[in-house]
């Protein structure tokens, strides 16, 4: 490190030289890179979601989240899928391979569904099909931590959002 800055100091105007020319090449790189406040990542994830009222977790699997799951692994592209089986709603969640069209894996998805719906018990809703973008994720998360009770914690929070 010593001989570094010894060289930098003998040879002034060589490190000079280096430093100028480091600046036109980040100034030359700024202007050729293209920079995207918000650019469109296309995220590999889409959810298929069902609601039916008054469903144990037990019967949303068994009755909504297994059919849809059997017939969604066979699209091409699926690289794991997912299923969360909750009181009255079910969830299926898959991944698909990086880089694969996510445009014709919602074709499919939605062809699947609709082919499966059919099997679905009369009560439940339609299935709402969901494709992940980034905009799908918050940009922030505030948490409201103090010795008030939750009634002002909830109205503070909704104060805020009117603000917004």
């Amino acid at each position: 490190m010593i001989k570094i800055i010894d060289f930098a100091i003998k040879k002034a105007k060589t490190t000079l030289l280096i430093a100028f020319m480091v600046i036109i090449a980040g100034s030359y790189a700024r202007q050729e890179i293209p920079i995207a406040a918000s650019p469109n990542v296309q995220l590999p994830f889409i959810t298929v979601s069902v609601f039916l009222d008054g469903a144990s977790p037990s019967d949303t699997s068994r009755l909504i989240a297994r059919p849809i799951e059997n017939r969604l692994k066979t699209i091409t592209g699926v690289k794991s899928i997912r299923s969360t089986s909750s009181l009255s709603f079910a969830r299926v969640f898959l991944e698909f391979e990086v880089g694969f069209d996510m445009d014709q894996a919602l074709v499919d998805v939605k062809q699947g569904v609709e082919e499966i719906k059919y099997q679905l018990p009369l009560e439940a809703e339609d299935p709402q099909i969901q494709e992940y973008t980034e905009s799908s994720f918050p940009v922030m998360n505030i948490s409201i931590v103090g010795g008030s009770s939750v009634r002002q914690k909830v109205f503070l929070c909704q104060r805020t959002k009117r603000q917004d």
